[in-house]
């Protein structure tokens, strides 16, 4: 059996899905060329009509019910392999040579019967020299046309030398009138044309195709880099974690009077390092949940109540919101206990971020709002706040890693601007959309909030 994948296909994975899809392009391309040569053999009828000739043109429609045939054949065995697991590249590759073969044949064929030299399908020849050119390797496609016009060039001799019948579709002639200088010089044109184009084709598509593997390689190789590069980052913050968690322990100790009655300035400068101590933790927390997140190739869905982990995180930021004295309200428009299929630790994430932040950049006596809407099978969390809000032209740029809008730097409040890059991470993979508008629902004259809408539908 003669190899039919191409000498320089290194990624085969992608080579059978690249011939698998085009197997089934060129299923429906046929389904229209059906279609197409009912419309020419109508055509033909009318014609005999109005000449008066009495010529059936059943070859042609033959020929129609044939090309119908095989191609609901190659329509059935293409969806049927498609729905295999299995990624066995020589299957598609018989596909596509079968369908090469059947479509010249049944060509060939046609041409014969609507004038040889002088039909219009033999343009056609160029299409599929082109279309075969695209899947078979070189020495393959090549091999299929020279016997195609070995046979071609057979087949006029013939029939300009009365051996075999000849018909015109057209005029209704029985002849071949076409001198032999002629006929020689359109067999050469024939000839050069379908093999130049086979060469010119395949050499770009094999071209194309060789570019493409190696642009796949390498980004396969920068995926790679990528999670050796988040697999490293993870482990050197987790051990930098460990001794800033330690100094934090140890700054509480002594704020809480182990060592003795401390000064107004001792204390003062140990809640400072406290508070850096913590700064430096939550920064560590934040980059191990981006790294985390990137790191996850498929999440965990389980059924999980949205409502009971944002009671949670409400919980967990009840400090913060009273000394702010902040109004924090949830307000859920669903069906009781509502249940999404969801990574939980990811909505813990996302929940807790935009939560944490809204309350982190409200000023004192500010409003946090959090609804909880259905609209049929979609779920949606929106959270308002009465803060510094986002300047307009900063909006595009609230996603990217550690950027902070301007306004929030200014703000003198603590943060590393990975949240909402870790949030959308999060939220895209589990197919949802995230959108932030600010001025906010909330937006009054000197506060213009945000608003975060997500939503478990793009």
């Amino acid at each position: 059996m003669f190899n039919l994948i191409p000498a320089h296909t290194k990624d085969f994975e992608y080579l059978y899905k690249l011939v698998s899809d085009r197997n089934r392009w060129f299923v429906k391309l046929r389904y229209g060329a059906v279609i197409m040569l009912l419309m020419f053999f109508l055509y033909l009828q009318f014609l005999n009509l109005k000449t008066g000739s009495e010529s059936p043109n059943i070859g042609i429609l033959i020929s129609l019910a044939i090309v119908l045939c095989y191609n609901v054949v190659f329509d059935i065995v293409t969806r049927r392999w498609s729905a295999k697991s299995d990624t066995n590249i020589s299957g598609p590759m018989v596909i596509a040579f079968a369908q090469t073969v059947c479509d010249l044949l049944t060509l060939l064929v046609l041409v014969y019967l609507t004038g040889m030299l002088e039909s219009p399908f033999g343009l056609f020849f160029v299409f599929h020299a082109i279309i075969g050119s695209m899947i078979l390797p070189g020495r393959i496609i090549k091999a299929i046309f020279t016997i195609l016009l070995i046979s071609f060039s057979a087949l006029v001799v013939l029939v300009n030398y009365g051996t075999l019948p000849f018909y015109d579709v057209f005029t209704g002639d029985m002849q071949l009138k076409m001198p032999l200088s002629k006929t020689i010089v359109y067999l050469i044109a024939y000839w050069v044309m379908l093999l130049m184009s086979v060469k010119f084709a395949n050499s770009l598509a094999s071209a194309h195709f060789r570019r493409e593997q190696e642009l796949n390689e390498a980004l396969r190789k920068i995926e790679t880099a990528e999670l050796e590069k988040q697999n490293y980052v993870m482990a050197v913050v987790h051990e930098i974690k460990s001794p800033i968690a330690a100094i934090s322990s140890y700054l509480n100790i002594l704020l809480g009077g182990i060592t003795g009655e401390l000064s107004d300035k001792v204390k003062d400068i140990l809640k400072k390092s406290k508070a850096r101590a913590d700064d430096a933790i939550v920064l560590t927390n934040d980059i191990l949940d981006v790294s985390r997140v990137k790191l996850l190739e498929q999440i965990k869905k389980e059924p999980v109540y949205l409502e009971k982990i944002i009671m949670q995180m409400f919980e967990s930021l009840k400090s913060k919101v009273e000394l702010k004295n902040i109004s924090l309200s949830f307000e859920e428009k669903t069906r009781q206990c509502r249940q999404v299929f969801a990574d939980k630790r990811l909505m813990e994430l996302v929940i807790s971020n935009i939560l944490s932040n809204a309350v982190k950049y409200t000023p004192d006596n500010g409003t946090v709002q959090l609804q909880l809407n259905e609209d049929e099978d979609n779920i949606g969390i929106t959270v308002s706040d009465t803060g510094i809000g986002i300047p307009q032209d900063e909006m595009k740029n609230i996603y990217s890693e550690f950027y902070r809008a301007s306004n929030a730097k200014k703000s003198n409040v603590e943060g590393t601007g990975l949240g909402l890059a870790t949030v959308k991470r999060a939220v895209e993979k589990h197919g949802g959309n995230i959108h932030i508008k600010s001025p906010g629902n909330l937006a009054d004259n000197n506060n213009p909030g945000t608003t975060v809408f997500v939503s478990n539908s793009g």
